[in-house]
């Protein structure tokens, strides 16, 4: 076989894997010249199913017959405009014949090209098996034109494309749109449009999420389009990489307090560009930094290996990039996807937003997303958001940050929140203050709230309160009064961090309560507001953070105390009713 094919190709070596080096020379050195170098991919149909109808025998022979015939069908066919560099079989029963062109070669030149191959190689194919009708073998042809941009990668590339092709067939609708699709990506001809995502409480963008458009009343109009021809031509890295280069171009506009989210897909994200390219000095040029970059992971896809991810990730933090998990809730192992990659954003699919003011088992699910977001310091971004309730429903829910059509479509531009949701969420606020504004003037007097804890006198040695702490575990604080009023106080921790200490019980024990004291104790007087005096109390120094707060009376008598657990809980109750009455914005902290 091999000493046909050189033959036929009058002297010309055959492309094979060791000569890959030498397939690259003659490719440049045709396109140096001026010429089109052109993949046409030949593969047998069916031939399965031709084995099972006229036996393995005469199966077996279309092969061969094929590989021989090849040479001259190539050069009857395409010798017309071009001459052949070689042929390569591929390692089963397709082909590879690569092509050299002057002038210009259009997609239509190369489509007449294969079909002209495609028949003359079944009408041989016919004649030299001889199975029945005609129609039982049958060829099928694609074909891809080489860049030359980089010529190794482009014959992997292209040999993928002319199979895609193939395929599909060259005459089917789904042949012209690869066609165009593969058209596309060579242009680059990906339009960028922004969405905005809203900081709720004051109507601001946090940001804007970049989308993907293909070129209007085309096939591809759609970012669903879009990705499907990606799928299916195994191209979505490269398409991936178009959007991200379109979306950066738009960081001139973006201020320093707001963020650009690019969708990264778990099986496109180890990209040079964004770890290894001059984004870092993009956006020093336009004085941001890589925290205004936000990377959605799509959840569309399984993660297949998360170690490997893990530290890819890692690489992007350490850029300083944030990361967002999308469509949590709709694809594939959530959870696992949050708990591995620990992201700044979770991005809540549509699907858990639709209808979540009429649905109790979605807002039940949503609280627990946004109580586990806080306790693991990250936030929540509703997507999908269509409709006035459901935007009230999130926000009485808890959710900050929202996304969709409501809010602001996708626009070529950054826009800002739409007037008709502006109005809504001003209306939302005003009631909001209001509700506090009332909630306030009926804050409930400290002796509300005030317990009772153990007193004792300044004289009284450390070993006696000790002593008391061992016999009353349930206290946690000893007030030390001189005349009725407060002189000082000790909490259980802290008396513990000091007889733990070197000597602590040597130096201490024996000594009156007034060398280890808390000399500046916090005192609030029973007719202080409870917001200032949680203020108060939130605002001292980190060791006495969780210090009980001393109530005191009109002449600083001591009265009693308040631990700070109950006094934040009696300040979520009182901001709890002051959100019903101001129709719930935001009954949990903002982050």
């Amino acid at each position: 076989m091999l000493s046909t094919l050189i033959r036929l190709f009058r002297g010309v070596p055959p492309y094979f894997p060791d000569q890959r080096e030498w397939m690259k020379a003659i490719m440049r050195q045709e396109m140096d010249k001026g010429r089109h170098v052109v993949l046409f991919y030949v593969d047998i149909v069916n031939r399965t199913e031709t084995q099972q109808r006229y036996g393995a025998t005469s199966a077996k022979r279309m092969l061969p017959v094929l590989a021989e015939i090849l040479p001259a069908v190539a050069r009857q066919a395409l010798e017309i405009k071009g001459r052949i560099l070689t042929i390569q079989q591929l390692g089963g029963d397709d082909f590879a014949i690569y092509g050299s062109f002057g002038g210009q070669v259009s997609d239509e030149d190369c489509r007449l090209l294969s079909l002209h191959v495609q028949e003359v190689a079944e009408r041989r194919l016919h004649e030299q098996v001889g199975l029945g009708q005609r129609e039982d073998l049958r060829v099928r042809i694609g074909y891809a034109r080489m860049a030359g941009r980089d010529i190794a990668q482009e014959m992997y590339t292209s040999l993928k494309q002319a199979v895609h092709m193939a395929k599909y067939g060259l005459t089917s609708e789904a042949y012209t749109h690869i066609t165009r699709f593969h058209t596309l990506l060579a242009e680059e001809h990906v339009q960028m449009h922004f969405m905005p995502i809203i900081h709720l409480p004051d109507c601001r963008a946090l940001g804007w999420e970049a989308l993907a458009r293909g070129p209007q009343n085309s096939p591809f109009a759609t970012p669903a389009a879009l990705f499907h021809y990606a799928e299916e031509t195994d191209t979505v890295f490269r398409l991936e990489q178009i959007c991200r280069k379109r979306a950066l171009e738009q960081l001139r506009y973006l201020n320093p307090g707001e963020k650009l989210f690019i969708n990264l897909d778990p099986r496109a994200i180890d990209d040079p560009y964004l770890l290894r390219g001059n984004v870092q000095n993009m956006l020093a040029d336009y004085g941001l930094h890589p925290h205004n970059i936000v990377f959605e992971i799509t959840e569309r896809h399984a993660i297949t290996n998360y170690p490997l991810f893990r530290k890819v990730i890692e690489a992007y933090r350490k850029k300083g990039y944030m990361i967002a998990v999308d469509d949590a809730g709709a694809g594939y192992s959530s959870l696992e996807s949050i708990t591995e990659i620990d992201p700044d954003f979770i991005k809540l699919d549509m699907s858990l937003i639709r209808n979540i003011d009429v649905d109790p088992i979605k807002q039940a699910l949503l609280e627990t997303f946004v109580s586990f977001a806080e306790k693991v310091r990250c936030k929540i971004i509703a997507e999908g958001i269509e409709t006035e309730r459901e935007l009230e429903t999130l926000i009485e829910l808890g959710v900050v940050y929202g996304q969709g059509y409501y809010l602001g479509k996708p626009d070529r531009g950054m826009a800002q929140v739409s007037g008709q949701a502006m109005n809504v969420l001003r209306s939302m606020q005003e009631k909001r203050r209001e509700g506090e504004r009332q909630a306030l003037c009926t804050m409930p007097d400290m002796t509300e709230i005030m317990a009772k804890t153990i007193c004792v006198e300044k004289h009284v040695r450390v070993r006696q309160i000790h002593d008391i702490f061992k016999q009353n575990q349930r206290i946690e604080s000893v007030v030390v009064l001189e005349e009725g009023r407060p002189l000082g106080l000790v909490m259980r921790f802290s008396l513990s961090h000091i007889l733990g200490g070197p000597y602590g019980i040597a130096l201490y024990y024996e000594r009156p309560v007034s060398h280890i004291m808390n000399t500046n104790p916090l005192l609030a007087s029973r007719t202080d507001r409870l917001d200032e005096v949680a203020k108060r109390a939130m605002a001292r120094d980190p060791y006495h953070l969780y210090d009980v707060v001393i109530i005191v009376g009109a002449q600083k008598e001591y009265l009693g105390i308040v631990s700070v657990q109950t006094l934040l809980d009696k300040m979520a109750s009182v901001k709890l009713a002051g959100a019903k009455q101001g129709s719930g914005l935001y009954t949990s902290a903002e982050t």
